[in-house]
């Protein structure tokens, strides 16, 4: 069996499916929300979206780049260790319930977010010098959503 190394066009495919997933769920039960619930709802997904098109941009330079090799990535080689034992744990074996309630929407967002920072956290142990200020970015508007969901979540509770 070959030791797979990840590389850093699959990890930005998975930060933008994160960030897509991320639009998807605040657009959705922004649907069912109504006055500034629904607004920051739809606030947060807006965020999502460029945070997606950060990631997608990121990739298309990189896919442009004929023949990239290891020195041209973003993220050291040592990410593929971070990377497996972050995709074996709970990460991605979290249940996908469907939220019966606001209190479930916000209790469900603020889980994803903590997942989300997680994982942009421990990429950022492995990123040069022209990403880590990217994912420093991401992860102080990923701790905001999380701070704004645990707000709204207190509101109601």
């Amino acid at each position: 069996m070959m030791n797979r190394q990840y590389n850093t066009l699959e990890i930005l495919k998975l930060a933008i499916s994160m960030e897509q997933e991320g639009v998807e769920f605040y657009e959705t039960y922004a649907k069912k929300a109504e006055g500034g619930m629904k607004d920051e709802l739809l606030r947060l997904a807006a965020d999502e979206r460029k945070h997606e098109a950060t990631f997608k941009k990121m990739y298309q330079r990189l896919e442009e780049q004929e023949g990239v090799d290891e020195v041209d990535y973003l993220f050291s080689e040592e990410v593929d260790q971070f990377f497996r034992s972050f995709s074996s744990g709970t990460a991605f074996s979290r249940e996908q319930t469907k939220p019966r309630n606001i209190q479930e929407v916000f209790e469900i967002g603020i889980a994803t977010e903590k997942i989300t920072i997680q994982l942009y956290e421990g990429l950022l142990t492995h990123a040069n010098e022209e990403t880590a200020p990217i994912l420093e970015r991401l992860i102080k508007e990923e701790k905001a959503h999380q701070k704004i969901l645990e707000r709204h979540l207190a509101q109601i509770g």
